[in-house]
Formats: structure tokens, C-alpha cells, sequence
């Protein structure tokens, strides 16, 4: 359970069978799929980007689609943890560009 072993594991160890390929919770897929140091890894990924985007969460609808996201995760999961990452980073970027040219701005 350290380093995970996904449903296969389930399904091997229990009378009751997964057909589907995930557990619908994101947070217990993680820990399913990547074990116990791969879910805390995660979590504080998120705990960290949520604690400090947080106060522009009614500010900005960006932010709002991304914690929303963390905070339905604990009833479904579709496996698009990939496309969220990547609309993570694009925000991300964007962000980071800005205050950059801010900065730009100001020596000028």
C-alpha cells in the first residue's frame, strides 16, 4: 500500500470485484494507484496551490473551475487529471507572465 497496486490489488485480495477501473474518489484512486507516498505528494500539491490561490477564488473563474475540481473529486473520478494539470499550469504561466510584465512596467 506504500507504493500502490491500483485495482488489480482489490481484485486479487478481496471477494468484491472493480469492474470498472476506478473507485470513483480521486483522492482514494491516487492512493490506490501510486500508494501512500504518492497520495500525500498530490495532496500537498494541491493543499498548497489551493491555500494560495484561494483569495481569488470569487475573483476569477479559472481558480473557481480548479478548487471546484480538487473539491468534486471526492465523489467521482473520470481520469482527466491530466487535462486539469495542464489548465493548472496554463493558469500558472499566465500568472507568472503577468507579473513579470507588472514588473517591466514598473522599471519603465
Amino acid at each position: 500500500m506504500v507504493f500502490g497496486n491500483s485495482i488489480v490489488g482489490i481484485n486479487t485480495v478481496s471477494e468484491v470485484f472493480i469492474g470498472e477501473g476506478n473507485i470513483h474518489n480521486l483522492y482514494f484512486q491516487m492512493l490506490l494507484d501510486c500508494g501512500l507516498i504518492g497520495v500525500l505528494a498530490y495532496i500537498w500539491i494541491i493543499l498548497k496551490f489551493v491555500f494560495k490561490e484561494w483569495k481569488n477564488f470569487f475573483n476569477n473563474p479559472i481558480i473557481a473551475f480548479i478548487i471546484s475540481y480538487f473539491i468534486l473529486g471526492f465523489i467521482q473520478f473520470r481520469g482527466g487529471d491530466a487535462l486539469m494539470f495542464y489548465i493548472v499550469g496554463i493558469y500558472l504561466l499566465n500568472r507568472e507572465q503577468k507579473k513579470g510584465i507588472l514588473k517591466n512596467e514598473e522599471k519603465n
